[in-house]
């Protein structure tokens, strides 16, 4: 995959500025305004803390490991690119399959599926422009796949918390 040529090198470098800090500040943007105008803040605080706890999580690991590639100096696993759209993925996904009424199966199918091609698209292109060993893609991919659900656990049961202390005392119960 490695060194692809015109079309897909241009494909390749757009998937990647996604993943840089200015194309991934306006993707988490973009969503994070789309859930709070469908009125789900916890998604949108899933979103944006979600993908800041992959990506640092990837970034940490990245200096424990240190791992590089081409002998100059650049950690390469794991790939925080491929953890961050997997774990953008992840944060769209998990909400929706509750908001759309699926049932588990389906429910983990929509997510799993999700987290796959978006962590695949974009470990392809770090692939292909030599930034990353495949493995690193997978380490990336593995590492969302761990923070998320955690993370969104904590972000339900911090918001399920400040309901609780916001609610009448009457309320409290039916929580």
């Amino acid at each position: 995959v490695y060194g692809v040529g015109s079309p897909w090198h241009q494909v390749a470098l757009a998937l990647d500025f996604l993943g840089e800090p200015a194309g991934s500040a306006m993707v988490i943007g973009a969503v994070a305004t789309g859930c709070l105008l469908l009125r789900c803040p916890r998604a949108a605080v899933l979103t944006v803390a979600g993908v800041a706890v992959s990506v640092g999580t990837a970034t940490l690991l990245k200096h424990l490991v240190g791992r590089t590639i081409h002998g100059d100096g650049n950690l390469s696993y794991p790939s925080g690119h491929t953890a961050f759209a997997t774990a953008l993925a992840l944060a769209v996904t998990l909400p929706a399959t509750g908001r759309l009424g699926l049932g588990r199966t389906a429910g983990t199918s929509l997510v799993l599926t999700a987290s796959l091609m978006a962590g695949a698209a974009m470990g392809w292109a770090q692939v292909a422009l030599g930034a990353h060993y495949p493995t690193d893609v997978l380490g990336g991919w593995c590492t969302a796949l761990a923070v998320i659900p955690a993370t969104a656990w904590l972000v339900d049961r911090t918001a399920d918390r400040l309901l609780d202390r916001t609610a009448p005392a009457g309320q409290r119960e039916l929580h």
